[in-house]
Order: structure tokens, then sequence, then C-alpha cells
């Protein structure tokens, strides 16, 4: 039995902790929050995992193997810290930091204290992503030429709430618009050059922001983030003999379409388990039955790459985080 502690229990950790409750092996043993009374009521509805109200007590008595850190990203850092130094092993969610000199920290920390670190970037793991991956390994849509995707909702303007506090991260980049940077990644790498410009809300947090990422042999990606209005979040992976349709929202998709050039669309069923953060939770489970300190799907030279190319952007866009950057 893998025993889970959640650090943060918000509206993630409750998605995060309904899908635990499908994959073997798996317990949510402690739970910790700044509101005692936060993490009585979430144990209760999770496993009757013990609460605690301070982040220090749970890692020396929460009797935890892995611990999930669901909080805003600007306390990952030192709530990460906590956890591998004291060997508990970590899955933070993303963005694992503010910055990629931040993560290189964990990073370093994980590799010296020989324990477990992985971000919580769930899509790379969903049935639909390791589709698309098996079908460009494949070669029968040729090379990836082009990635378009985007991440954007509505959103309540509030200049103290998560979204628009610098102090706790603030902006659509780091929040959202580390998927579709993730997506062209995956597919294309590591841009040749990038070009992004946003639209900055008066606390200093970008509400919107584009980015056009630049490859040799002329590939390119177009991507959007937005908290300011709606999108049914499409993908669209551009090949050489066709393209792939990743449903919406892409970033949870259900299913492909895969229109090959002189063929049929095909239409590819691959739901998820759950909501779909059970495949990161195996993931996990399987990198602990071998000892592993990182994963081979999200390594950790993956999360420092994805988190360089967010540092890039946000310059680019004027996202600043005072006293962190």
């Amino acid at each position: 039995m893998i025993k889970w502690g959640i650090l943060g229990p918000g509206r993630i950790a409750e998605k995060f902790a309904n899908d635990l409750s499908l994959v073997e092996n798996a317990e949510i043993t402690a739970v910790a929050s700044r509101s005692l009374d936060r993490a009585i009521s979430f144990g209760g509805r999770h496993f009757n995992a013990r609460p605690f109200s301070s982040y220090e007590a749970i890692v020396k008595e929460g009797g935890v193997d892995i611990m999930y850190i669901a909080t805003p990203h600007t306390f990952h850092l030192e709530q990460t810290l906590l956890c591998l130094e004291n060997g508990i092993s970590v899955l933070c969610e993303k963005p694992t930091s503010i910055n990629q000199k931040e993560l290189q920290r964990m990073v370093d920390a994980s590799r010296q204290n020989n324990v477990f670190f992985m971000e919580a970037l769930w899509t790379r793991f969903i049935p639909s992503m390791r589709k698309v991956l098996e079908i460009i390994q494949s070669g029968i849509m040729g090379e990836v030429d082009q990635v378009e995707a985007e991440f954007c909702f509505t959103a309540p303007v509030d200049p103290l709430g998560r979204l628009y506090n610098m102090s706790l991260g603030g902006g659509s980049i780091l929040d959202i618009g580390i998927y579709p940077a993730f997506l062209a990644y995956q597919l294309l790498g590591k841009p040749k050059s990038i070009r992004a410009s946003g639209q900055i809300h008066d606390t200093g947090a970008d509400q919107t922001c584009t980015m056009n990422f630049e490859y040799n042999q002329k590939k390119s990606a177009a991507l959007h983030c937005s908290v300011l209005f709606e999108s049914n979040m499409p993908a669209r992976i551009t090949m050489t003999n066709g393209y792939i349709l990743m449903q919406p929202r892409w970033h949870e998709a259900p299913g492909l379409i895969m229109l090959r050039a002189g063929y049929k669309p095909e239409h590819i069923s691959c739901p998820p388990l759950g909501k779909g953060f059970t495949h990161e939770i195996m993931e996990c489970h399987r990198c602990l039955a071998e000892s592993k300190i990182e994963s081979d799907l999200w390594s950790h030279q993956n999360s420092l790459d994805l988190m360089g190319i967010l540092d890039e952007v946000r310059k680019q866009a004027g996202v600043v985080y005072p006293g962190r950057d």
C-alpha cells in the first residue's frame, strides 16, 4: 500500500483524491492545511486521512511515502525541499516552481537525497497523449510540422485572488499557458526561437498570452492562453501526411481524430480512468516500486526544459515575480 499525503486540500487536491480512490494499493493517510478545519473536512471525505495544521508536522509525523503538493506555486519550492530533505517522495503540482532556477534546487535536492520527485503534469500520462506519441513514433503520419493549442477560460478579476495576486504566482502563463507550451515541447522539443506577448493587469499578472515558437526545418507552434474568455480548447497537430485533432478539451481529451491523407478520418477512443490524475499516480507507483528518483516519461530535465521556455515567455510578456525573478 502506497501511503499518500496531501499538502493544500483545495479544488485540484479534491479531484486528485477522488482519482486516487480508483487506483489499487493507494490511500491518503494524512492531509495538511493552514486551516485545521479544512484538513479535518478533507480527511473526512477521503480515506479518513489524519489532519494536520502544520506542514512540518505532516512531514515528521504523517507516516507518508509520497506527498502530493497542491498549494499555489510560490510555496512549492519550500514545501518540496522540506519533503525531499526528510526522505519523502514528491509529486508537485504544475508548475513545480516560479522559475527554472528554483526548480533546479528541487531537482538537486531529489538527486542529493536520492528521493523521487516529479512534476504533476498529468496530461503527459493520459491515454490520449500516449496515443498521440504512439502514432508519431509509428511514422505513418510522417513528422510533426506544426502544433496549435490553447487553454482559455473566463475567471473573475480579483486582485487578491490566486490568478491575479503575484505573491501567489498569479497570471495565465504559469497556471494554464504551461499546457500548450508542454504540448509543443513534447512534440517538437525546445524551440529555436520564441516570440510572446501578453495583456497585463494592473497587479502585474498576465491575463492573456500569445506564444509563437519556431524550430528547425520550418516547424512551428502557435499557442494561446487566457483568463478573459472561454474556449472549447482544441489542439491540432499538423503532420507530413495529415493531421491529428485532440478532442476538446485537449489536455484531458477522451479521444482523437486522425485525418491521414488518402484515408477516411479515424476516430480513436482512449478515455482516461476517472478524471485522468489516475495515470500520473500509477506512474509514481511504478517509479517508487523500481526505486527511481525520476520518471522516464516526464523527467527532471523535461520539467527544467519546459520551465526554461516559460521563463522566456514571461520575460517577453513582461511578467515579473518581485523577489523571485
